[in-house]
């Protein structure tokens, strides 16, 4: 079977590889298509692959005859991991199992040569990719309202850019408040902002206290909570605007005593006249 790559004829047998019959089927029919119309009648190889759909391919062949154990291989280069290459030993193709692509110019053998002598070809098998098929006559760019685009569209030659747009003052680039979508600049909300610790100068707390409440730590020194000052015996609390007043009522008052017939107890005298 010929193949003919950058002016060279080559030709090898592939005695593993069954060609499927509907696609020779495919190029029979293009080929006699083709024949058959003095004005289409095919000029070359490429002409029927591209009747076919398909892109030419050029075949580099590279023959290497092995030392006793030898494992690597420098091949031409080309692009590993895309079915490019094909390899023989002694005329016997191997499966990918065998080998390695270990970059785009080294493939490595599993298993040394057996013998010394021993011949490795190694097949490449390169798409050539037309050019002139069509043409384009403008290229535009188009963004989110975020940005703002220049140099669109482009007809002949030219550059398109992007750069942000302005955006109204102390709004920030977030998702959706309450659902998933796309963002946008929006102002911040609560939702938006995390619970701040007490070792970051927060209060570590999620909701406010209650009417007349302070704030303060917790027994355990641990954490801050909301605490209620409580009025008792004799004690009242009084809340106003930014002011807790704590008085003291119904305690009585004590007549003057002659300091001879006074009697203390549970405490301790002082200054007593």
């Amino acid at each position: 079977m010929p193949y003919t790559s950058l002016g060279t004829s080559i030709n090898f047998v592939d005695r593993t590889t069954v060609v499927p019959t509907p696609w020779v089927q495919d190029v029979n029919n293009v080929v006699y298509g083709l024949l058959g119309n003095g004005t289409n009648a095919p000029t070359s190889v490429s002409d029927i692959l591209n009747s076919l759909g398909l892109n030419p391919v050029t075949l580099t062949k590279t023959v290497i005859t092995a030392t006793l154990g030898q494992t690597l291989f420098t091949v031409p280069t080309y692009v590993p991991g895309t079915n490019a290459l094909s390899c023989f030993i002694n005329g016997v193709r191997q499966t990918s199992a065998a080998y390695t692509e270990v970059d785009s110019n080294t493939v490595a053998f599993v298993s040394g040569a057996t013998s010394a002598g021993d011949t490795y070809e190694f097949v490449i098998s390169n798409v050539i990719v037309t050019s002139g098929v069509g043409t384009v006559t403008s290229v535009g760019l188009s963004l989110p309202a975020m940005f703002t685009v220049s140099g669109s569209p482009v007809t002949s030659s030219g550059t398109l850019s992007a750069t942000l747009a302005a955006q109204t003052q102390n709004q920030v680039f977030v998702s959706p408040d309450g659902f998933a979508g796309a963002p946008t600049f929006r102002s911040l909300v609560a939702a938006d902002l995390p619970t701040v610790t007490v070792a970051k100068g927060g209060t570590n707390l999620t909701s406010l206290g209650t009417a007349n409440q302070v704030l303060g730590v917790n027994n355990g020194a641990s954490a801050l909570e909301y605490k209620t000052i409580a009025s008792g015996t004799n004690i009242s609390v009084v809340h106003t605007a930014g002011t807790v007043t704590i008085n003291t009522t119904g305690l009585g008052t004590m007549a003057t005593q002659n300091a001879s017939s006074v009697a203390i107890t549970g405490g301790t005298a002082s200054s007593v006249t």
